[in-house]
């Protein structure tokens, strides 16, 4: 609407892209259906990504949320164009992620939240590294707790995840950081869905699972928290996917939103957090939220983003553009992307509306 351009969706059909209207004077951008549906996306084929770039010269990835997945309108179609670029968005990701490695304040916190820490270990060890507490309010929390030598229900251990567990604790006590985990649980039976009871960590009864952390827990965050001029928030409070609702999460965010008043340094992570931050808080800058976990996540591992590593790493100082877009008639594909849905899409545009 900026540019008063007219969109117009179109479909893939054998291979060519075609607009939904007759006549191709009609718009100015064709919008692409969901390419998650296709197998040749998912799997990155070569010929997909060329039929994608038919006629396109310069490529912009604003699709930041799937930049650690291997797609073919991310990465295939980087190498039928003659200049890959980040989008605007895409730029603006990258930026608070790389607020994130930084430890440029001190005392700087990490409250992880979900669960899968078989998978995270990597992330973990490097938050160990760089962060000076750890505070674990997810799943993650009761491989702390088994590594420990806490009593859990048997239900809640994720199978191979002493060791790592026990490695990271090992690490933070080598380092004299803290390492927090919920000290009691609001907890349901699904005998009877709709009453909540409160238990300590280690004396949760048989039949009951935790769904949400305890005002216990929440006042030992808030007194860690209290002098921190950096927090990072990454990952769901909730244990499960029930509808109940404690206030854990939204409690958590109003702690940080006061904490940020006060001029500290906050970050959030994940579609979950960054709802219960953005419902309880009027002053959190939208600078400070990525709403992809997935792709933190894969940069905390220390891993390279395959769709940013696709990208002319020259732009913007040493790209030509007059040698590589000679032809004004010519089109600009951007791929802007949507998030998890991974709901990408192609949009064709003269480049004469950006320059």
């Amino acid at each position: 609407m900026v540019l008063q351009c007219k969109v117009v969706p179109a479909k893939l059909i054998s291979g060519n892209m075609q607009s939904t209207t007759k006549d191709t004077d009609e718009y100015d951008i064709l919008l692409h259906e969901n390419l998650s549906q296709f197998k040749e996306e998912l799997a990155n084929c070569s010929k997909f990504a060329e039929e994608l770039s038919a006629g396109i010269d310069i490529f912009v990835n604003d699709a930041f949320s799937q930049s650690h997945r291997i797609l073919a309108s991310t990465v295939g179609i980087t190498r039928f164009c003659s200049a890959c670029v980040a989008g605007f968005h895409f730029e603006e990701a990258l930026h608070q992620v790389k607020n994130v490695m930084e430890t440029n304040k001190k005392p700087y916190i990490a409250i992880i939240g979900g669960g899968k820490l078989i998978e995270k270990a990597a992330a973990l060890h490097f938050l160990a590294s760089r962060c000076d507490g750890l505070v674990f309010v997810g799943m993650m929390a009761f491989q702390i707790m088994h590594a420990l030598g806490l009593a859990i229900p048997t239900k809640l251990v994720e199978h191979g995840a002493f060791e790592e567990a026990l490695k990271i604790i090992q690490f933070a006590k080598l380092r004299s950081i803290p390492v927090l985990f919920p000290k009691d649980f609001w907890c349901m039976n699904n005998h009877i869905p709709n009453q909540l009871e409160l238990y300590p960590a280690q004396s949760i009864l048989d039949g009951w699972l935790p769904i949400d952390i305890g005002p216990k827990s929440l006042n030992e965050i808030s007194s860690l928290l209290s002098e921190c001029e950096k927090i990072l928030w990454v990952g769901p409070v909730k244990f499960s996917l029930s509808s109940q609702d404690t206030g854990g999460a939204s409690k958590l965010a109003k702690m940080l939103d006061e904490l940020n008043q006060r001029n500290c340094d906050v970050t959030v992570v994940g579609n979950t957090a960054c709802k219960a931050l953005m419902n309880g808080s009027s002053s959190v800058s939208i600078h400070h939220i990525v709403d992809n976990v997935s792709v933190v996540w894969e940069i905390l591992k220390r891993r390279k983003l395959p769709g940013l590593v696709a990208l002319d790493r020259a732009y913007p100082y040493e790209i030509d553009w007059n040698a590589i877009y000679t032809d004004p008639t010519r089109f600009l594909v951007v791929d802007i992307g949507s998030g998890i849905s991974s709901n990408l899409a192609i949009a064709y545009m003269l480049l004469v509306y950006y320059i």
